[in-house]
């Protein structure tokens, strides 16, 4: 399985966050959970970052890991790991999870393996993790688990802090500090 970590900017990322942090400050939080995103993902998988700017393909480079264009959008860097592994198996993963472990993505594994597709919510009704084979019609955007779970009703859907605890929000920036992450 290829799985593919999209990533469309270091430098706009986590604008809903502006508030609270300066733009130095929001990028070295995008940094941070995208080094930790690969890390763990390379335990279990090869990994592929998917976008379109050249900072992050910079940043990728400096990591050895290769890159694909997302073709401008979230759903198009789905649809371009997708074109990339033809009919192989294909992960991709959400960089913004600062919990995310192996063994999240081993349970993800294994669902998979079991029922020929995992897909994993965010606390938002988001999706964070999608694996599975051949062509799928990606939905990002509010609700989208619902609105992936329903191309794949067969899923394992796989419930785990770790997947599920994405940082958009200001508020999670505080769930952050009670847990004492440190990326």
């Amino acid at each position: 399985m290829l799985i593919g970590i999209p990533i469309r900017s270091f430098a706009t990322a986590k604008e809903r966050l502006s508030e609270h942090l300066t733009p130095p400050q929001r990028r070295e939080l995008a940094i941070q959970m995208a080094d930790h995103a690969v890390t763990i993902a390379s335990t279990v998988s090869d990994v592929i970052v998917v976008t379109g700017d050249r900072d992050v393909r910079q940043w990728a480079g400096g990591r050895s890991l290769p890159t694909l264009d997302d073709g401008g959008s979230l759903d198009g860097a789905g649809q371009a790991i997708v074109r990339n592994v033809g009919d192989a198996a294909w992960g991709l993963l959400h960089a913004d999870l600062p919990m995310i472990s192996t063994a999240d993505l081993k349970s993800a594994l294994a669902g998979f393996g079991d029922r020929g597709c995992a897909i994993a919510p965010s606390w938002d009704g988001g999706t964070s993790l999608i694996m599975s084979h051949g062509t799928f019609a990606f939905s990002y955007g509010p609700a989208s688990f619902q609105r992936h779970l329903k191309q794949r009703p067969w899923a394992a859907v796989i419930m785990r802090a770790g997947l599920a605890l994405d940082v958009d929000e200001p508020e999670h920036l505080d769930w952050m500090r009670d847990v004492k992450l440190k990326l």
